[in-house]
């Protein structure tokens, strides 16, 4: 009863002080909060529109159709299930607008439907009807095509045009209003048009190795477990090429986008929660320091240390519970702001929901961390003697078992980071980033300040250059605690905010064309093998100049490594990162294989060696090094690749790096010649650069010669993909100065409480007749001091974070954005500087008895 108490009155004598502390935890908790929630409410969108997105129960799909066996096994097991059922096939085409005054070529995503098309979902046209088994019918006996929005605006084409997609000529009957089949938008190789599947075979775009995609989608009897089903056919198709899609793992697939997003925000998001802890740990061990000889009478009346302990421990708690119910409040106003941003990147609404189970872990987080935060300094002063306690003293000189007493505390930022980034690699490596940054500060600075204090201590007060300047470095280097913990919570938020500045020059540095790496301008698909010839004699011809000579494509599985059958992957049903997603994807996908000798420009051997001159007795294999260390290959590994039924081993002797962003033809697995020469393939190949007029003159001819090639414009492409980034960027980069933000707020907290600890030092300044300007002065240069060596750690600690992430992520592109060091170091200056003011004024103002008295 005593703890309850003691806890009420300490909160209520107290208000002003807590209310600035919840307020100071608050911050960091809305950050990190308001990330999870977009998530969490992303996720539950996604899931509860799966069936929609996916348009089926489960669905079949492959760069190849099912073999006979394979789909008597699956209609076999099936049939009993399904109420309904329906084939699409996708493919890239190039189209062109016949009749209109600007005739042009572009790339389309041709879905030829048949049957009932969406199983489940709806696709509303212009006209206010949809899609239906009526308007399907009629599609397969007419040349008619469908087309979306963003079709009609490219072509300048309105209903009753012209599209030639491929050998034949269709006709638009309807625009699509609304498709609930359509995914999060990303970079998209191309918009979609509708077709019938009769007319996909007079297109003639279906030849060997073409880029189609066949899928089957099934509705089944509400007593059908789509789990169940989805383990059966796993067990019934061998091919770990074909693909075995449920609504969740739809939802996951479509939600990529946002969730690489979000899982940098939330790292953002935690960087901002820590922030917000060492600020309020600070806080918290002030208010205790002050209160050091009341702790001392209360344990010499008979109050038990255990009692103390539980009555703050208590107060933590109510805290804790405050700010993270402040928290949840504040960010269901937030909220709508994130879910209009992620509307920008689909096509559905997003629902606003907050639930039991998202206010569960926010209280969670805002409590457990508090207490981890502020446990440590509440047993290192009530461990000390009641005799120290009475002096108000207390031995402030850290032990090894104060430093471990955070121990806890980095545990459980390391596993929210992890959780936020989704990667034990990333969240690792950020983590141990931003632990270096607080070593550093931490263990760095009371050394240099101890000498800088000794040297001082030696010299006259007017030294080194001024009086102001000498006062202020007295203080900067005795005020350690304080000292030490501004730095760091401002060079953390520093550091952050450099990174993204510095990764996003680099990115667009490696995406521009005027980047020195040799780049196409048009990249070519679907050359077929017997064209192979004439498409050269017709390039040579028409003076179009290529990067290379085309290269070839083979479609292939691989089988066996090592000699060991290779099994498929399945999802797991608990915590995956985003590694071991992607290393089940690159397992379970067919692959393209090509062969040849030598490497590209965009490409560069970091370990083995280059294909022998002379044909070995077993196959020379060159790897992409991503792609090896997700499927846990290294050099000597043996790996067999089945081709059209017959198997070809291959051994690893080198490992390489590709350039993709050269949009060069590029494959993770390469042969050496003499292989593969004789099996079935298509090629791909690469028009250099040259003026836009030149290149569309090339794209007609091209078209006009050969119909079934696709073409992808490369400007096009990084085009999207930059304003992909740039919205990532934006959204990012507003986190980072929230975070940054979180920093000077921290300044400026710590500020109240170092000047209200000096208001008797300022009182005596004016007693001694200090001028205003000279008390000010030494104030100032105190706190600038800080802002300044703060943004030097950042400054070189952010630099250094991206040019890790340059060599880990991008290849080793890097380059410093010096206008954006500019820019925002002077941004934090004008803050920091205007924080100072406010917080020298605020108290300065006030008569020297009140400063006095209030001390």
């Amino acid at each position: 009863m005593i703890i309850q108490k003691l806890a009420v009155r300490e909160i209520l004598n107290n208000k002003r002080y807590w209310g600035f502390f919840i307020l100071n935890l608050c911050i960091g908790l809305i950050g990190f909060t308001f990330i999870y929630l977009f998530r969490e409410n992303v996720t539950a969108t996604l899931e509860a529109r799966a069936k929609t997105l996916l348009t089926a129960d489960i669905a079949i799909s492959s760069r190849r159709v099912l073999l006979p066996d394979e789909d008597k096994k699956i209609n076999d097991y099936l049939k009993p299930l399904i109420v309904n059922e329906t084939k699409l096939v996708e493919i890239y085409s190039m189209a062109k607008n016949i009749g209109a005054d600007d005739v042009r070529s572009r790339l389309l995503l041709i879905k030829s439907i048949a049957g009932t098309y969406p199983l489940i979902g709806d696709i509303k046209l212009s006209n206010g009807k949809s899609i239906d088994p009526e308007l399907i019918s009629k599609l397969q006996d007419d040349a008619l095509v469908i087309i979306s929005k963003e079709v009609a605006e490219q072509f300048k084409i309105k209903i009753g045009g012209e599209l030639k997609i491929g050998e034949l000529t269709f006709q638009v009957s309807h625009i699509i209003e609304d498709d609930s089949t359509s995914s999060l938008r990303g970079v998209n190789l191309a918009p979609k048009v509708y077709i019938g599947q009769k007319q996909l075979d007079q297109t003639k775009l279906l030849g060997f190795g073409s880029v189609a995609f066949y899928s089957q989608y099934y509705l089944l009897k509400a007593e059908n477990e789509i789990a169940d089903v989805q383990k059966k056919l796993f067990k019934l198709i061998k091919d770990q090429g074909v693909r075995v899609q449920t609504p969740e793992g739809s939802s996951e697939q479509l939600g990529r986008v946002v969730n690489y997003i979000s899982n940098y925000l939330g790292m953002i998001g935690v960087v901002a929660l820590l922030i917000s802890c060492v600020g309020a740990s600070y806080l918290f061990q002030s208010y205790l320091y002050d209160r050091l000889k009341q702790y001392g009478i209360l344990k010499s009346i008979g109050l038990k240390k255990s009692d103390l302990i539980l009555t703050y421990t208590l107060i933590m708690f109510i805290i804790g519970v405050l700010a993270s119910l402040f928290t949840v409040a504040f960010s269901y106003f937030l909220l709508p702001l994130g879910i209009g941003y992620l509307s920008n990147w689909t096509n559905f609404e997003i629902s606003l929901n907050i639930d039991v189970k998202m206010i569960a872990t926010i209280f969670f987080i805002g409590v457990t961390i508090n207490l981890l935060f502020g446990l440590p300094v509440l047993f290192k002063i009530f461990k000390t003697k009641t005799v120290e306690l009475l002096s108000n003293q207390l031995i402030s000189q850290s032990k090894k078992a104060d430093v471990l007493s955070y121990l806890p505390a980095g545990i459980c930022l390391w596993g929210l980071s992890v959780w936020q980034a989704n990667s034990f690699f990333i969240g690792g490596i950020f983590f141990i980033a931003i632990l270096i940054v607080l070593l550093f500060v931490v263990l760095v600075f009371p050394l240099l300040f101890k000498i800088l204090s000794l040297r001082l201590s030696r010299m006259e007060m007017r030294k080194p250059i001024s009086l102001i300047f000498g006062v202020s470095l007295r203080q900067l280097s005795r005020n350690t605690s304080s000292t030490i913990l501004s730095i760091l919570c401002l060079s953390i938020g520093t550091t952050i905010l450099c990174v993204i500045g510095q990764i996003d020059t680099t990115l667009k540095k490696e995406l521009s064309l005027d980047s020195k790496t040799e780049r196409p301008a048009l990249f070519l698909f679907d050359i077929q093998d017997d064209q192979i010839e004439d498409f050269k004699t017709f390039i040579k011809s028409e003076n179009i100049e290529l990067i290379s000579d085309p290269n070839p494509m083979i479609s292939a599985r691989l089988v066996k490594k090592n000699g060991k059958a290779v099994e498929r992957k399945t999802e797991k049903n608990f915590f995956q990162t985003d590694e071991a997603e992607r290393s089940r994807r690159m397992t379970n996908r067919g692959v393209n294989l090509t062969f040849g000798a030598g490497i590209n420009s965009s490409e560069k051997i970091v370990a083995g060696r280059e294909f022998l001159s002379e044909q070995s007795d077993v196959a020379e294999l060159s790897i992409e090094k991503r792609y090896a260390s997700r499927l846990d290959i290294e050099l000597g590994d043996t790996l067999t690749y089945e081709v059209l039924g017959m198997e070809l081993q291959g051994k690893v002797v080198n490992l390489r790096t590709v350039k993709w962003t050269s949009f060069l033809p590029n494959f993770f697995i390469k042969f050496a010649p003499g292989f593969l020469e004789d099996a079935p393939k298509t090629f791909l190949g690469a028009v250099k650069r040259s003026d836009e007029r030149s290149l569309i003159e090339t794209q007609e001819k091209i078209v006009s010669k050969f119909s079934n090639i696709s073409i992808i414009n490369v400007a096009d492409i990084i085009t999207k993909m930059l304003t992909l980034f740039e919205a990532m960027a934006l959204a990012v980069g507003i986190m980072s100065f929230c975070c940054l933000g979180v920093g000077l707020f921290v300044l400026y907290s710590i500020l109240q409480s170092q000047i209200h600890k000096k208001q008797s030092v300022f009182a005596l300044q004016k007693i001694s007749g200090m001028s205003r300007s000279d008390i000010f002065g030494t104030f100032f240069m105190e706190y600038l001091l800080i802002v300044l060596i703060s943004l030097f750690i950042g400054n070189i600690f952010g630099v250094g974070m991206s040019f890790l992430v340059s060599q880990l992520f991008l290849d080793g592109a890097f380059e410093i954005n010096s206008l954006f060091l500019v820019v925002y170091n002077s941004i934090v200056l004008g803050l920091a500087t205007l924080i100072i003011f406010y917080s020298f004024s605020s108290h300065y103002n006030k008569k020297i008895n009140e400063l006095l008295l209030e001390q």
